[in-house]
């Protein structure tokens, strides 16, 4: 399928809604999916379409523009009206109980939208309209997807390569063209033999497109007659575009035990400072330290522990009935900028170790205890959320304190909950000196700390999560230092929140 979009540009009338599930199920066919998802496709936007109208138009003088587009997973789908400012964790939440007890259907269309699609997120714009954001992917299996879809590559044999010393392995380092894209999926799956990243990376297609849209900075190691045996790329972390993320790094299997790995991550970091990039970020799996290791010889900082925030790995096949392990994963920061803020406002009770992680990371940066009096802030407060259903976690931002800033971060967190996500992060920005009132009432309430970095934005971020299961700390492996002071620090404060409010983790009053 060729690259695509549609833009509907409708009155805000339910007469109008088929007309929008209409054009969705043919461009939901065309990209490949089957015509039952495509169906399920359509009722989300409906429901997105009648959570527009519920927000407030004026009659009919109210439009709705709705963009349709393929991407490297299947397809997205934008909304934006002029209705009402009101984020949705502002409204009373969708619950079950209450619809079955006291026919109480509000925020049910919210509800749906999340339920029936794989990433849901909403913002308000500058121009103060409200901006609704819906991805759905491609199923893995390809059985299942019908002729033209995206498909996985074959876990055929890659092109046999004779293992060599290093010193006889002639190649290069280069940025990837799309014309890698079979290959590069290919040898992911090679070196793995099951998924062990995002899926996108195991689609030919969907890795053409990323490369294309430059959602990817792609680097390969070839050898002397163009054979692709190794890849790692930079991904970004969102709009700003401002910090990445190093991931999908992978070898042929004949060629590990060589220092193209190393390269290929020189190669990368070199880049991202030529752009301009302020940070990159790694997040290096908890089940084992051979990641975290090699990570850490490009010199990256361990700088938060997000605990069950990954599913282990799974095989193409997997049994559907058996829900797949969890794995926590460490974060490692480089920085190749300076840190924005000279001053970070933290919580009294976390200075030590905060001032210790900024130590290892060096820069010229004063630590203040200062509590900003709630009472002083405006009214409205600036949260970005985001969930991801598949990997059953989510992650709220506030990129500015409000008087409703509890009730916000409320109302997100049991819509989480009845979602089935596991881990829930909050992040709290270091710039102000709000930030350690606000993580005193937020610890109170059953977070506890995961750690510091950076934002997407270049602003220092105070991390907490929120865990909706039973920890098992023995399954966390870490390197030694500054990850495992991290690792006893996170886990006393995990067991010090369960401790203290058992009776809220699966039901939370923040």
């Amino acid at each position: 399928m060729k690259k695509a979009r549609i833009v509907l540009t409708l009155p805000a009338e339910t007469d109008y809604i088929p007309v929008s599930q209409n054009a969705v199920r043919v461009f939901a066919g065309q990209c490949g999916f089957e015509e039952s998802q495509a169906n399920l496709i359509a009722l989300a936007l409906e429901e997105s379409f009648i959570y527009a109208l519920e927000m407030g138009y004026e009659g009919i003088q109210g439009e709705i523009r709705i963009t349709i587009s393929s991407t490297s997973t299947g397809l997205k789908i934008d909304t934006y009206s002029n209705g009402l400012p009101l984020n949705p964790d502002q409204l009373p939440a969708y619950s079950p109980k209450s619809a079955l007890k006291n026919q109480d259907l509000h925020g049910l269309s919210f509800f749906l939208v999340k339920k029936l699609m794989d990433r849901v997120s909403f913002s308000v714009l500058q121009n103060g309209q409200r901006e609704l954001t819906m991805l759905k992917h491609l199923p893995l299996d390809d059985n299942k997807c019908p002729p033209g879809a995206a498909q996985p590559c074959k876990n055929k044999k890659a092109v046999k390569l004779k293992a060599r010393s290093d010193k006889e392995i002639h190649h290069r380092i280069r940025l990837a063209v799309p014309e890698d894209a079979e290959e590069i999926a290919r040898v992911a799956l090679l070196s793995h033999g099951s998924i062990l990243f995002n899926e996108d990376i195991y689609y030919p297609a969907r890795v053409k497109e990323m490369i294309e849209s430059y959602q990817m900075v792609s680097v390969v190691a070839v050898t002397e007659d163009n054979v692709l045996f190794g890849h790692g790329a930079l991904v970004s972390l969102g709009q700003n575009k401002l910090v990445e993320e190093l991931t999908y790094g992978f070898i042929n299997p004949e060629f590990r035990g060589s220092e193209v790995v190393s390269e290929i991550a020189r190669f990368l970091m070199d880049n991202a400072l030529n752009r301009g990039i302020h940070a990159i970020q790694a997040l290096s799996v908890t089940s084992h330290i051979h990641s975290q290791k090699a990570i850490k010889k490009y010199g990256f900082i361990e700088t938060a522990l997000l605990l069950v925030t990954s599913t282990g790995a799974s095989n193409w096949k997997k049994n559907e009935t058996s829900e797949p392990d969890r794995i926590g994963n460490l974060l490692q920061v480089k920085y190749l900028g300076n840190i924005k803020s000279s001053v970070l406002f933290v919580p009294s009770r976390h200075q030590q170790i905060i001032q210790d992680i900024y130590t290892c990371v060096g820069g010229n940066i004063h630590f203040s205890t200062q509590e900003q009096n709630p009472v002083t802030i405006p009214n409205e407060s600036n949260i970005l959320s985001e969930s991801n259903l598949i990997e059953g976690w989510g992650v709220i931002c506030v990129l500015e304190y409000g008087r409703d800033v509890e009730k916000k971060v409320q109302e997100i967190v049991h819509e989480a909950i009845k979602l089935g996500l596991v881990a829930i992060h909050l992040l709290l920005p270091m710039d102000t000196p709000a930030t350690p009132y606000f993580a005193s009432v937020f610890e109170a309430k059953g977070f506890f700390f995961a750690g510091v970095g950076p934002g997407d934005d270049a602003r220092e971020y105070f991390a907490l999560q929120y865990i909706t299961r039973d920890m098992e700390y023995d399954s966390i492996h870490v390197v030694e230092g500054m990850g495992q002071r991290i690792k006893d620090y996170v886990i006393e404060c995990g067991k010090n929140a369960i401790k203290t409010y058992a009776s809220s983790i699966r039901q939370p009053s923040v």
